[in-house]
């Protein structure tokens, strides 16, 4: 029976050493990890606009500019930082499945009809205006801007002609995420784990 009572005893003396409440404790953030995340989000977005340069896959910088981090989330002990970007980013990079041709993609086109006032045609035109607008007189400063030199003068059936053989021959792929994903892995090991030490020492002094 005394045994019983010292191990109860023990029991209650570990209780008090850890605290009565949740009020004893202080709220800990991890400030470097903070500002550490939003850098790698920095560098991620960086990449991604540098090999998307690399293969010509935009026009006019809209797809570059409009990539963009969200502010850095606490949730409890899990910190996190999203990226946002045009929802065709993944058709870029993964390509899309024509109704005539396949370009091994888990997107399709399935409609062979194109709507003059639907946003494809919508897009196509904006394209084609942008594509105008940066290429300089009399000189066209990449192959899609050569290519749209050709069908800029009636602009809605020019848009519409190209809508359908996008849809008709598919979008090929072009990756260049995986890519992206691959280089900021070693990065994101290193800088988190520095910033994790940096974060633990300020708080335990």
């Amino acid at each position: 029976m005394a045994k019983s009572v010292n191990h109860k005893k023990t029991n209650l003396d570990f209780v008090d050493l850890l605290g009565k409440s949740k009020s004893d404790f202080e709220k800990v953030e991890f400030e470097d990890t903070i500002n550490t995340l939003e850098q790698l989000a920095g560098i991620y977005i960086a990449k991604l606009v540098d090999e998307i340069d690399t293969k010509d896959l935009a026009s006019s910088g809209y797809m570059q500019k409009n990539i963009k981090p969200s502010e850095v989330e606490v949730n409890g002990t899990k910190y996190s930082i999203a990226i946002t970007a045009p929802f065709y980013i993944n058709f870029v990079d993964e390509g899309v499945n024509g109704w005539k041709q396949t370009r091994n993609s888990r997107y399709s086109f399935k409609t062979k009809g194109v709507n003059p006032d639907g946003e494809m045609v919508k897009s196509l035109k904006k394209y084609l205006a942008r594509e105008m607008k940066t290429a300089p007189k009399g000189k066209a400063i990449s192959t899609r801007e050569r290519k749209a030199k050709k069908i800029i003068d009636a602009k809605t059936k020019s848009a519409m002609t190209a809508a359908y053989m996008i849809k008709r021959q598919g979008i090929k792929k072009r990756p260049f995420l995986n890519k992206v994903q691959l280089d900021m892995k070693q990065v994101i090991k290193n800088e988190l784990s520095q910033s994790l030490r940096i974060d633990i020492i300020n708080n335990l002094s």
